[in-house]
C-alpha cells in the first residue's frame, strides 16, 4: 500500500503533461516545410541536388543524386489529401513524395521504393493497401554541432504495414542511384523562389 500514492502522483504527473507537439521539418531558411510547396533537395556530403534519370532508356525513372546542385523540385503530401489546405509536413510522420515536374516517363513522379531492387523509382500511387511501397518519412539528422548551421534530414522507406523501416542512402555504383542502405544520406531542403514556381498544392496519382 505504501506505492499508492507515488504512483499515483506519476499518473497525474503524465496526464498532465499532455500530448507531445509535433515538430515541423525545417526547410534552409529555418521555416517550415509546407505540403504541396516546392523544394530542392540537396545532399549534405557535397551539396548535390536529388533528381531522376532512366539510366536503361526504361521506365520508371530511377531516383539518383546528380552531379550538379538544384534537380528538379520535389513536394510532399500527407497520405490523406482529401481537402487539404496548406499546411507544414511533420518530422517522422508517414508522407508521399514526389517530383513536381514531368519527366518522359508516361507515369507518375511520385516516389516508391521497388520491391525488387530496393531503389528508390518513380511511379507511385496513393493507395491505401496494406503494404504500400510509396510511403516515406522525413526524419531529423542528428549531428551536433548541426552542419552549417541547417536542419538536415533522412529519408526512410516506410510501407504500409511495415513495422521496420529502411534509411535511404546513395547505393554503390556509377549511377548514384538512391535506395535502401545502412548510410543514410542527409539531405536539406530549399524552398524554390516564387518567381520560378508556384506553390501550388497538387496531388498525388491515385
Amino acid at each position: 500500500m505504501e506505492f499508492t500514492f507515488p504512483l499515483l502522483l506519476l499518473s497525474i504527473l503524465v496526464l498532465s503533461a499532455g500530448p507531445v507537439a509535433p515538430t515541423p521539418i525545417r526547410d534552409s531558411h529555418g521555416n517550415p516545410v509546407l505540403y504541396g510547396a516546392r523544394y530542392y533537395l540537396t545532399a549534405s556530403t557535397d551539396g548535390n541536388g536529388v533528381g531522376m534519370a532512366s539510366f536503361n532508356g526504361s521506365c520508371p525513372s530511377t531516383v539518383f543524386l546528380q552531379t550538379f546542385r538544384f534537380g528538379p523540385p520535389v513536394m510532399l503530401f500527407p497520405l490523406d489529401t482529401h481537402g487539404v489546405k496548406i499546411r507544414y509536413a511533420e518530422e517522422e510522420e508517414d508522407l508521399y513524395i514526389m517530383f513536381a515536374q514531368p519527366y518522359h516517363c508516361d507515369q507518375s513522379t511520385q516516389w516508391k521504393i521497388s520491391e525488387e531492387s530496393g531503389l528508390v523509382t518513380t511511379g507511385g500511387h496513393m493507395s491505401d493497401s496494406f503494404f504500400n511501397y510509396a510511403r516515406f518519412r522525413i526524419v531529423r539528422y542528428n549531428t551536433d554541432p548541426p552542419i552549417l548551421g541547417k536542419d538536415y534530414y533522412e529519408i526512410w522507406s516506410c510501407p504500409s504495414g511495415s513495422i521496420i523501416c529502411s534509411q535511404i542512402g546513395v547505393r554503390p555504383g556509377p549511377d548514384q542511384a538512391l535506395g535502401r542502405s545502412d548510410q543514410p544520406l542527409p539531405v536539406l531542403f530549399t524552398k524554390v523562389p516564387e518567381e520560378l514556381g508556384a506553390s501550388t498544392v497538387m496531388h498525388p496519382t491515385a
